[in-house]
């Protein structure tokens, strides 16, 4: 029952201050949990004073769906986090922006068939922001890190170390 909510459930996340205030809008997510779209509409609140849309607003847009993705596949002996990010600047746009996130089953499987032998791994993705022409605005380059949490279910042990 509650897996059969969690799609409507995502809608929420157009209320969450960060996001509403950084103009960032969840515009579409697939039944199956394992993609999602995200729209950046051109706001006066979403510019910059070039009036270009915010390096910060469209760096927000990109932060926290893989990682939402992953803990609602990989269940619970799974801790995730946003380990680094990059963002590379390719063209100002004023207009909206879209960025599309997707996991396929067959890397889910790979990385849980890599978890069973290894106590953690880092997964990168690569993310295109684009306008409403296909114009390539940004690129951001997501790490995750990935961590098989150890028995004794202490918090401490499911952070992330430097590796």
């Amino acid at each position: 029952m509650v897996r059969k909510l969690l799609p409507y459930l995502f809608w929420l996340w157009n209320f969450w201050p960060p996001f509403f205030g950084a103009g960032v809008r969840l515009a579409s997510i697939r039944r199956d949990l394992l993609g999602l779209e995200v729209r950046l509409k051109s706001r006066a609140w979403t510019r910059n004073p070039m009036g270009t849309q915010f390096g910060g607003s469209i760096f927000a847009m990109t932060d926290p769906f893989f990682v939402a993705i992953f803990r609602l596949h990989l269940g619970r002996d799974i801790a995730v986090w946003d380990k680094a990010a990059n963002i590379r600047f390719k063209h100002a746009s004023n207009a909206e922006l879209r960025a599309v996130f997707q996991v396929t089953p067959a890397q889910l499987d790979e990385i849980r068939q890599q978890l069973a032998t290894r106590d953690h791994l880092d997964w990168t993705a690569t993310i295109e922001v684009t306008d409403a022409q296909g114009t390539l605005v940004a690129t951001v380059d997501k790490t995750i890190a990935l961590r098989r949490k150890r028995s004794t279910g202490a918090a401490s042990s499911a952070q992330p170390s430097a590796s």
